[in-house]
């Protein structure tokens, strides 16, 4: 009876004998017994729209190559469909980790604006968050003068020996100090930037509002 519908629906006019009823009936629960009987007739129904994929012709037989080509177009067929779920699922996970992510750079741009202490940590954080606001758009480097940012630059050079003054340069080749060098001077500079923009109150607002648009 399982296999009355998908037989009407693919408009085949002569039912199978009852021989040919029980390989098929093996054939299903040996092959494709995974398989629900409502499965088994959403099948057929698809097939016979051939919305989505190229119909299977039955040439008036509901024979074994003709539900066996049916079957396996099916399950290719959920595959897909199971694997676009995943990966929308996915997607949607990774938008609501970006909101965490964005809705955290919001939150410590607002605690160090009302941190009157926030430089003592400078060293450490505004790095990565200057690098996080740049690579997401929510800086820009019209957002500050040439002038200024070269003005950063030269002390930031002039101050760069006191600071790696202690460290061990025995450790390191050349090319490696070098490295080391330029790392830190573009550290401290970014520091001054953040400090610029947290002391700054139409900046920090502006990018404040850029934030606020992904949230």
């Amino acid at each position: 009876m399982s296999m009355v519908k998908p037989i009407t629906i693919s408009g085949i006019k002569q039912l199978p004998s009852q021989e040919e009823f029980t390989i098929l009936s093996q054939l299903i629960v040996e092959k494709y017994g995974n398989i629900t009987l409502g499965e088994l007739q959403l099948a057929f129904d698809m097939n016979a729209l051939g919305t989505e994929w190229n119909r299977i012709e039955h040439y008036n037989m509901f024979s074994v190559q003709f539900v066996s080509d049916v079957l396996r177009q099916y399950i290719e067929y959920s595959r897909k469909a199971m694997q676009d779920i995943s990966k929308k699922e996915e997607r949607k996970q990774m938008k609501v980790e970006e909101r965490v992510n964005i809705q955290a750079l919001h939150d410590m741009l607002m605690a160090d604006k009302q941190d009157e202490n926030f430089e003592k940590k400078l060293r450490y954080t505004a790095p990565l968050i200057m690098q996080s606001l740049i690579k997401r758009g929510y800086f820009k480097d019209d957002y500050i003068s040439d002038e200024w940012l070269n003005e950063v630059r030269y002390q930031v050079k002039g101050n760069l020996y006191k600071i790696v003054g202690e460290w061990d340069r025995s450790k390191y080749n050349r090319a490696e100090w070098k490295q080391i060098l330029d790392n830190e001077q573009l550290n401290q500079v970014k520091c001054e930037v953040y400090k610029h923009i947290i002391n700054t109150d139409e900046l920090f607002q502006k990018i404040i509002n850029n934030i606020l648009t992904d949230l």
